[in-house]
């Protein structure tokens, strides 16, 4: 017995002396050594102590504040900086991050999930095992979980950093989903965002952000959809096996009004900008933000068409399965830069109604007109390329400007289908339209007649 006890003691110790009388002791102490030395290592240990109380959650709003930036997980260095995470994934990293730091604990996926799992224990490395972690997060839990499990409903008069917005069109199989970090909440009332998408995690890229962006989806979904969607927020862990419906602070009021709203959307968008707003935007502001915005846009669609592009290069122009088509494909954001440029017409004309066209300031007022206009002038056509000129091509007509852009879009031509020749994506008839299955289109029909 007390030979026993020495053996493991020593054992425990790393520092094993033993006298083998046989092969049979041998397997017995080795047995006995593997037992005590295997660490089923967690990806972190919360302090016990803590949760995800009122307190803990301002202080993850405060950080995403101050400290989400589109390089963060690169700024990090490796193996964080090996991450390549989409608009879901993005959100799941950054709680799971900011948990780990602060010694909280994260559950998500009503709790079946969580930092004290082993499955990552054969990864010694702390900070390569919280990587592997979110890598299987990103692998098997997509906005849908994130909608379904991981969320709860709040109202849009009570918006913070780190809360999400996030959208599903489309019916079926045939679905576009996205997800939206809110940052900061603008005195106007528009929305620092930040963000990924699938493309752009499948080249590796930094996340992307809008400093000043309204969205133009609303969350009018039936059916299991019904009440999903919108504004919300992250469960915190010890609520994270509760349905939404139970959570102290849920509310639901977004979707009663988005259904009252269900064929003016932008309607409903100005309401959340109203109740957000501290100051109210000058005519000027609203103007030239809005056509900054419809730039910031095309310049994303270009980024977006190019790496389509430049995938049917390497896989010699094959027509993309449905995977591929999701990650390259345009419908989404083709309809909404229809809705930035009906907001812009909604915005000016009200403006003009009000006799304050004078207050936009001559410059501004002229880009709004041209990119309006159902006539336009060389003169103004040069003055659009001078404010927003958008190159896809090196050839003398591989460019467009956001009013050229507009009469593409009002007139049908753009084309989404990311197996379309570079001309028809930017919405000139040149070469021949692709024969490569359509998985599916806009998620509704672009609102025509919108001109001065």
């Amino acid at each position: 017995m007390i030979l026993k006890q020495k053996l493991f003691s020593l054992i425990n110790n790393f520092k094993v002396i033993v006298i083998v009388k046989s092969s049979k002791t041998l397997a017995i102490i080795i047995f006995g050594l593997s037992l005590q030395t295997v660490s089923y290592a967690q990806v972190w240990q919360h302090d016990t102590r803590k949760e995800w109380n009122e307190a803990a959650q301002i202080k993850y709003s405060n950080w995403v504040s101050s400290r989400l930036g589109t390089d963060f997980f690169n700024s990090l260095g490796r193996p964080y900086s090996q991450l390549r995470l989409d608009c879901a994934d993005a959100h799941y990293a950054l709680l799971a991050y900011f948990a780990r730091q602060e010694g909280l604990p994260f559950a998500i996926d009503r709790g079946n999930l969580t930092n004290l799992t082993t499955r990552f224990n054969a990864t010694t490395n702390p900070d390569q095992r919280f990587v592997e972690f979110v890598r299987y997060i990103a692998s098997h839990h997509g906005t849908e979980n994130l909608v379904h499990n991981d969320t709860y409903p709040i109202s849009f008069r009570s918006l913070r950093p780190g809360d999400l917005f996030m959208y599903k069109i489309g019916s079926g199989s045939n679905v576009t989903r996205h997800t939206y970090i809110l940052k900061n909440i603008n005195p106007d009332g528009t929305f620092d965002v930040v963000y990924s998408t699938q493309a752009d995690a499948k080249a590796g890229r930094p996340l992307r952000r809008k400093e000043s962006y309204m969205f133009n989806h609303a969350p009018t979904n039936r059916g299991n959809d019904a009440n999903k969607w919108g504004f919300r927020r992250p469960k915190p862990a010890q609520w994270a096996a509760v349905a939404q419906e139970q959570i102290p602070g849920a509310d639901f009021s977004q979707y009663d009004l988005a259904r009252q709203y269900r064929n003016d959307h932008l309607s409903f968008f100005r309401i959340v900008k109203q109740a957000n707003q501290s100051s109210t935007e000058s005519p000027q502001r609203l103007i030239s933000r809005n056509l900054n915005t419809i730039c910031e846009s095309l310049i994303e669609r270009l980024d977006s068409v190019n790496q389509a592009q430049k995938f049917l290069a390497q896989t010699n122009n094959q027509c993309m399965n449905f995977q591929n088509y999701d990650a390259y494909s345009t419908p989404s954001r083709d309809s909404g830069l229809a809705d930035q440029f009906l907001t812009l017409a909604y915005d000016y004309n009200d403006i003009a109604e009000q006799g304050k066209t004078n207050r936009i300031g001559s410059d501004w007022n002229s880009i709004a007109v041209a990119s309006l206009t159902n006539r336009r002038s060389n003169t103004q056509d040069q003055a659009l390329t001078r404010f927003c000129q958008v190159s896809f091509n090196t050839t003398a007509n591989g460019f467009t400007n956001i009013g050229r852009f507009f009469d593409a879009l009002f007139d049908g031509d753009v084309s989404y289908h990311p197996n379309d020749n570079i001309y028809r994506r930017w919405g000139y008839n040149e070469g021949r339209k692709t024969s490569c299955q359509e998985f599916y289109g806009y998620a509704r029909p672009l609102v025509r007649n919108v001109r001065l």
